[in-house]
């Protein structure tokens, strides 16, 4: 193994920042009491001490209310992490794996969550201080899979039971970043999904077909509004959505109802959201009115919802810079039996 300086890895030394965990903490750095806050709300002190506790859940208006007041996002607030949200503070580093893509070792940067650090516990080296540390591994190279649809969790599990001598791990990032990585060569597969209805092809790019999936737009409980996109645009809900660049808000801004506008321009507000699952736990909080998730996500959390799309995921690849066995060897996964027997047992999966 060559030194660092013979390895290439992106630092991001502007991402280690201190995250307020409870309302109070926002609260108290702000040098407020709970009577000014619940004041400023428009709600009695009673029942902002609810919230605050978290043994009340707040409507959607109060719950933007108390985010202002207290100057950040109802997100920050109320909403759980999602799960593939890197973290790093002080007690966390970032991990680098080591990958060797187009005939180039290199430091890959993956991120960490502090409750999932068994993930990347075999890491080859850490960043410290803007610095590369070495740390003792296995010396295993690792075959990284980029995107958003969770079944790279499971293809990553099953590749790992079936190789020795390789880690394959998951990236989950939106179409963009997922795509970004595959061509900046810091990840070997990257997983794309788009409506079944459409179709885009890469140039210089081969796929690997992997799943079909039901989209679905949830509801709040309690919800008694509009029940399709066609019925939401131009009203005052909270819509709960993922970030720009992701296949989802593009299903959304080239959806003819919103008429070639983003969806952050005809709903009444726009939560964009880490991941399925952020989604639908702002819906079942009550934190947004509608919004559009996975159908396993809307399930998890016992949402009413609608399918609105089924959308097709596909792994793409650089033949050029990919060995040939790898692609046989994730390509003889996806199409196995018992693969195809646990995709579809997952809610909305074909």
């Amino acid at each position: 193994m060559t030194k660092a300086t013979m390895l290439s890895c992106r630092l991001d030394k502007n991402a280690s920042i201190s995250r307020v965990t409870s309302i109070r903490e926002r609260r108290e750095r702000l040098s407020l009491t709970q009577a000014e806050v619940a004041r400023a709300v428009g709600v009695s002190r009673q029942a902002y001490v609810a919230i605050e506790s978290k043994s009340a859940t707040p409507r959607v208006d109060v719950a933007l209310k108390v985010a202002s007041v207290l100057g950040c996002s109802v997100e920050e607030l109320f909403l759980e992490p999602g799960r593939q949200k890197a973290v790093a503070t002080a007690s966390v580093a970032k991990r680098l794996m080591v990958v060797d893509i187009a005939g180039e070792r290199r430091y890959v940067e993956v991120g960490v969550e502090l409750g999932d650090l068994s993930a990347c516990a075999d890491a080859m080296g850490v960043v410290k201080d803007g610095e590369i540390r070495e740390v003792m591994s296995t010396g295993w190279d690792s075959v990284l899979f980029s995107g958003c649809d969770p079944v790279l969790g499971l293809l990553s599990s099953y590749l790992e039971d079936t190789t020795t001598k390789t880690h394959h791990r998951w990236m989950n990032r939106t179409n963009t970043e997922a795509l970004s990585c595959l061509l900046s060569h810091e990840a070997h597969f990257a997983v794309m999904h788009h409506s079944c209805t459409k179709d885009f092809t890469f140039e210089g790019l081969s796929e690997l077909p992997l799943s079909e999936w039901e989209l679905v737009l949830a509801f709040r409980p309690g919800y008694r509004g509009g029940r399709s996109l066609e019925d939401l645009v131009g009203t005052s809900v909270v819509f709960a959505g993922r970030p720009k660049g992701s296949g989802v808000f593009d299903f959304l801004s080239m959806h003819p109802s919103l008429d070639g506008c983003e969806p952050s321009g005809v709903f009444g507000r726009y939560l964009s959201l880490k991941d399925h699952e952020q989604v639908a736990s702002a819906l079942s909080l009550s934190l947004a009115d509608v919004g559009v998730t996975s159908l396993a996500a809307a399930k998890a959390r016992t949402l009413e919802f609608t399918t609105i799309d089924l959308q097709k995921s596909r792994l793409l690849y650089d033949p050029k810079a990919v060995d040939p066995s790898l692609v046989e060897k994730v390509g003889e996964t996806v199409s196995s039996r018992r693969f195809r027997l646990e995709l579809t047992a997952l809610s909305g999966y074909r």
